[in-house]
């Protein structure tokens, strides 16, 4: 991929650790403001500002940075602001992206389909999972799928790392050479409890909700549950060692309401106490019944 330099101000940004859709510091005067700028980050900050103020028509003006060989981490970054403030054009083109893209590309736009939560982009994640030969790949969009349909510690999440192409592909594989023939030689026994998992979870789901509801974790999202969760997570026992639980969880909130929960963490170490403060600020300053179960929304305005 091409080396584009990521401005200073921006470095953390999409990491969803360090500042989420907020801002290391502050935005040098201009940056961004030119909408027709040649520079991809220009380029993308006046997108997320725009759609922070409810203008998204810019959103596909990020497309042509999703696909190599762009920088992975602009890549990232459109990916998620696509997931989390687009809607229909910008899940086709994820859509697209899984079908088509590079195997290096396809963990990134299942990342983007699990936060889109849109349940009719499962079929597409799991041919996903199949087509990746790599297992870091594999156990990602694995656990994109689970994210989008199931609890934590379900069935497909245990099931997302096993690597189980199907003859032809590991053929393909082989004959490839280099480390993809290695574990497609480690792992030639075809077995599909993964596919199997992720099928009927689709299936159960697909009969209980419309393709347009929101979902997380298999329920339509639901704020004000999300938000009592995060707050159980921050004040329990073992509030240090959820970081990982609740960097996903941080996202979906911040996107929905547009809160700067950057104080979640510190120099990308999750602080409980900074956590609890923020979910705090958000329960007495945002209208949470505003928010609609099962329904998307960007920075407080509802995505159709």
């Amino acid at each position: 991929m091409n080396n584009i330099p990521t401005p200073q101000f921006l470095l953390g940004t999409m990491s969803w650790i360090a500042y989420g859709y907020f801002y290391g510091a502050q935005i040098p005067e201009g940056f961004g403001s030119n909408s027709s700028s040649s520079d991809p980050w220009q380029l993308f900050v006046n997108t997320l500002e725009s759609c922070k103020s409810g203008h998204y028509k810019s959103l596909n003006k990020l497309t042509q940075f999703l696909l190599p060989p762009v920088d992975e981490n602009l890549s990232e970054a459109c990916f998620a602001l696509m997931a989390d403030a687009g809607s229909v054009n910008e899940r086709e083109f994820i859509a697209r992206a899984l079908q088509e893209g590079p195997l290096d590309v396809l963990p990134i736009a299942a990342d983007a389909a699990g936060a889109s939560g849109n349940l009719a982009l499962v079929p597409l994640m799991r041919d996903a999972w199949r087509r990746v030969a790599d297992r870091r790949q594999h156990l990602r969009i694995g656990l994109a799928i689970a994210r989008l349909m199931e609890p934590p510690g379900g069935a497909i999440a245990a099931l997302a790392e096993k690597f189980t192409p199907d003859p032809a592909e590991r053929e393909r594989l082989i004959k490839r050479g280099g480390r993809y023939a290695e574990l497609a030689q480690q792992h030639g026994e075809q077995t599909n409890d993964f596919e199997q998992a992720v099928n009927d979870r689709y299936n159960e789901l697909s009969g209980r909700f419309a393709r347009d509801i929101y979902l997380w974790r298999g329920q339509p999202f639901n704020l004000r549950e999300m938000i009592e969760e995060m707050y159980q997570h921050v004040t329990g026992p073992q509030a240090g060692m959820l970081g990982g639980l609740f960097i996903p969880m941080r996202r979906k909130v911040e996107a929905t309401t547009g809160w700067n929960m950057s104080p979640c963490f510190n120099q990308g170490i999750f602080n409980p106490l900074g956590a609890a403060a923020v979910l705090d600020d958000i329960v007495e300053n945002v209208s949470i019944d505003h928010f609609e179960i099962g329904r998307k929304y960007f920075f407080g305005r509802r995505i159709e």
